[in-house]
């Protein structure tokens, strides 16, 4: 199978300049915070608008990985050293991706499979319900494989954003 990478539209893109991308992870509930700015360019002032920080929550979260290599934010771009390169990361109009057949997602549910044969009560979910998602940020690469990114909310200051995401853990 081919892979493909599309663009996935969560109503935001993050910051191209900073985008502080801070990963929240409290057993399968995952947030991540970030600058974000709008799809486009306001008409009238013809910059980016502020949205705020972000707090987008990956839905049915398995597993996440995050770091290197960062999109070119240092004096070095690293990103053609990420595996998915080829296929068109970097030329994508949005840095918010699903990596459509991705060999990343069918390992987990491989793994899942064999690790929960033996468990009569265990639902395992449909392979099409694991996405690997992939956002570039300024100066890390988040990977995620989940069933949805949503934004739940955008707030003015990281401050605001990590008390909610802790209010959110402790109803758990």
């Amino acid at each position: 199978m081919t892979i493909i990478l599309q663009s996935y539209d969560i109503g935001c893109e993050p910051s191209p300049s900073i985008s502080a991308a801070t990963l929240l992870k409290f057993e399968r509930y995952t947030y991540t915070l970030f600058f974000a700015v709008s799809k486009g360019v306001n008409k009238k002032t013809g910059y980016l608008d502020n949205l705020g920080i972000a707090v987008l929550r990956s839905n049915g979260c398995m597993v996440t990985k995050c770091g290197y290599p960062d999109y070119g934010g240092g004096d070095i771009n690293t990103l053609p050293e990420h595996p998915l390169f080829i296929y068109g990361l970097e030329d994508k109009e949005s840095s918010i991706l699903e990596v459509v057949n991705s060999s990343w997602s069918i390992d987990v549910f491989e793994q899942m499979e064999k690790s929960h044969a033996k468990d009569k009560d265990f639902t395992k979910p449909n392979l099409d319900e694991l996405k690997h998602f992939i956002i570039t940020f300024d100066e890390d690469t988040f990977e995620f494989i989940a069933s949805s990114l949503t934004i739940e909310k955008y707030c003015q200051t990281f401050d605001e954003a990590y008390a909610y995401v802790i209010a959110k853990f402790e109803e758990i």
